[in-house]
């Protein structure tokens, strides 16, 4: 039985089971952006906020053209995810060693 409900909670999205939450303890005051936004916080805001995109006639008229273009914008998206991934890891890296440096200087006594 247990394994069944376990089961129906992790298929349930994120935001449904925060939904929810919040009824069940009738937290009437906390809206829907401010849920989500908590959860990208916590999620290192990746996920992506919708634009529209509008599409003119004399872009698309050549199919090669258009898998370029596609293509040429899905690998800088990916480079820039994997810049904002590297500048995320590395500031956390460099507090780890600012904070071994710290720790260190506190042992050393000078």
């Amino acid at each position: 039985m247990w394994g069944r409900i376990e089961r129906r909670e992790k298929s349930r999205s994120l935001y449904e089971c925060f939904q929810k939450k919040i009824i069940k303890y009738n937290w009437n005051i906390i809206k829907k952006e401010e849920i989500l936004n908590l959860i990208n916080f916590f999620n290192g805001w990746t996920s992506s906020s919708t634009s529209a995109t509008t599409t003119t006639a004399w872009h698309t008229t050549s199919s090669r053209h258009s898998t370029r273009h596609t293509s040429r914008h899905s690998s800088t998206t990916r480079r820039l995810i994997k810049l904002r991934n590297d500048r995320i890891a590395n500031s956390f890296q460099f507090l780890l060693m600012m904070l071994k440096f710290f720790l260190l200087s506190s042992l050393v006594g000078v």
